[in-house]
Formats: C-alpha cells, structure tokens, sequence
C-alpha cells in the first residue's frame, strides 16, 4: 500500500499558489475554499444583503442571456475618403 505524506503535498500544491504571479488567485481559491467549508458544517456567514446581490447577479445574467444577439458595425471616414477606422462587434 502506498503512503503519502499529505503536509509535503499540501506543500508541494501551495508553492505554485502563493508565487506572487498567483496570489490573487490564490486569495480567491482561499476565500472560496472558506465558504465551501462553512456551507459544508451548515452554517453561513452570508448576510441578507449578500443574498440579495447574488439573486440580482443571476437574474441580471439570464436576462443577458435571454436577450436576441446583436451585432454593431461602425466605420468611421477619413478626409482623405478612407475609411479611418472599421470596427464590426458579434
């Protein structure tokens, strides 16, 4: 049967997080780790206002969601009779 020490793994794991190219994502990865484990022991440190939010966040992204595609084209002239500047947007 094989054996691992698991605080060398941690360890291991974490060097890679906390590079400071990755240390926002590793703040990130840290806080949602928190309110997994405080879902997980049944209690939370969510407030009213947070859940209110979060139901705005979702509903605010399925009406996003719901919306006909659009699509934007501007051209913008040049003296010269040129087009300065083409944008096209999907």
């Amino acid at each position: 049967m094989l054996t691992a020490d698991t605080n060398s793994l941690t360890q291991k794991h974490n060097q890679g997080l906390n590079s400071p190219k990755n240390a926002n994502s590793s703040l990130f990865l840290q806080d949602a780790a928190e309110h997994l484990k405080e879902h997980r022991d049944g209690w939370s440190r969510l407030r009213a206002k947070d859940l209110v939010s979060l139901l705005l966040c979702h509903g605010a992204r399925a009406w996003r969601a719901s919306q006909p595609v659009a699509s934007i084209r501007i051209r913008v002239g040049s003296p010269l009779g040129g087009h300065s500047v083409s944008l096209k947007l999907k």
